[in-house]
């Protein structure tokens, strides 16, 4: 072992999961091809950041190298039921489902591995779109968990709620995916939450399946949990606006914005529910505002496109001065290349048409709109 390696080990002995000191040593054991020992490292590393690119790129190396050393094991029978279990957790980690199905097709787990067993399994049928499958594979998982139960250690025992809640939390994931059994789902989401309270992200795919269900004031209570675990989860804060701007809280809606903004400006639902929460209340120049702060985030989107349009198409009771600073507004709106995609889609537009006649046209025949044709328009919005 070289000197930076053996430097890393010894910081690893007294902060086992520190990210980068695992990923490092991931990446040196991986090239001396100690691929089972790279992928221990690893794997400690992704339990603290399980997105890093980096991190998921080796991880899948690894995985690679080790699917061909368990698969000529296999081919030479000298595997045994935790090989195959590790060859599945492989390929379920490289997203390779059916594989990793297929491979413990016909293996009967002892005692002693049926808990993981069940466990691989259960995600293997969750990640391949079976939700039946992996409900039956979880409650043998749960089975599995209160038979070794007795032979752990207090350590151990002290685990026990979270892995059963991690099982209910992935059944809940399988019928989420399907789109088909809500209410099941939600059950199973909400049996995971009583085994264990500390997980934010079943309280953000809650929060997530309330707001497909139309149960707004439900859903903005989970994400109420979720952001008391998580005060920086951007998505929380998505899914509260969402749970707000149905319960007519705009208030709320505009706080969450401003709160999400400062994690991740660049997503454009924040800023099309703020304009939709200005717009309801007819607070046009607050619109104008959320729309340049999402051109400044390099946004443009048909919705907020389409809501200028709206605007200038409904401001008969304005006056008149107010619609001209509207109306110049739309004309130099930079999302005009949306609204003319939605025309070339073959959407219908009633007042709207004159509006988009003028976004249809090109950059420099817009600038040479002429006050007679200046007034003709703004004569068709203001007279209707």
């Amino acid at each position: 072992m070289d000197r930076a390696a053996a430097a890393y080990e010894k910081i690893r002995s007294r902060f086992p999961e520190h990210f980068v000191t695992n990923l490092r040593l991931g990446k040196y054991y991986a090239g001396k091809g100690r691929y089972k020992k790279a992928k221990e490292c690893i794997s400690s590393a992704s339990r603290v950041n399980s997105r890093d690119p980096e991190m998921l790129e080796c991880l899948k190396e690894i995985n690679t190298r080790l699917i061909a050393e368990y698969k000529e094991m296999i081919s030479r029978q000298a595997a045994g039921t935790e090989d195959y279990i590790e060859l599945a957790w492989c390929y379920l980690q490289n997203e390779e489902n059916e594989a990793g199905i297929a491979c413990l097709t016909g293996v009967t787990p002892d005692m002693k591995n049926e808990t993981g067993y069940h466990s691989v399994l259960e995600r293997l049928y969750f990640a391949a779109g079976m939700p039946e499958k992996s409900e039956e594979e979880g409650n043998a998982w749960i089975q599995s968990i209160r038979r070794e139960e007795p032979s752990l250690s207090e350590e151990e025992k002290l685990r026990v709620p979270e892995r059963i809640a991690a099982a209910y939390y992935i059944m809940g994931r399988a019928w989420m995916q399907t789109g088909q059994q809500d209410e099941h789902a939600l059950k199973l989401l909400e049996t995971s939450i009583a085994f264990y309270d500390q997980n934010a992200d079943t309280y953000l795919q809650k929060a997530l399946l309330l707001n497909r269900m139309k149960l707004s004031r439900e859903a903005r209570e989970a994400c109420d949990r979720l952001l008391e675990l998580e005060p920086e989860n951007f998505w929380g804060y998505v899914n509260r606006m969402e749970a707000l701007l149905a319960l007519k809280d705009g208030q709320g809606v505009i706080h969450d914005f401003y709160e999400a903004r400062k994690i991740f400006a660049a997503y454009p639902p924040l800023y099309e529910m703020t304009a939709e929460v200005f717009d309801s209340t007819g607070q046009y120049e607050d619109v104008l505002d959320i729309m340049k702060q999402a051109e400044s985030a390099e946004i443009s989107t048909p919705k907020l496109s389409f809501s200028a349009c709206a605007h200038a198409a409904g401001w008969q009771r304005q006056e008149p001065t107010r619609n001209r600073f509207w109306m110049t507004q739309l004309l130099f709106l930079p999302n005009w290349k949306a609204i003319r995609k939605m025309v070339k889609s073959g959407r219908r537009f009633t007042r709207n048409l004159p509006v988009c006649r003028i976004i249809w046209a090109t950059e420099k025949q817009r600038l040479r709109i002429s006050t007679e044709l200046w007034q003709r328009i703004t004569g068709l919005f203001l007279n209707g």
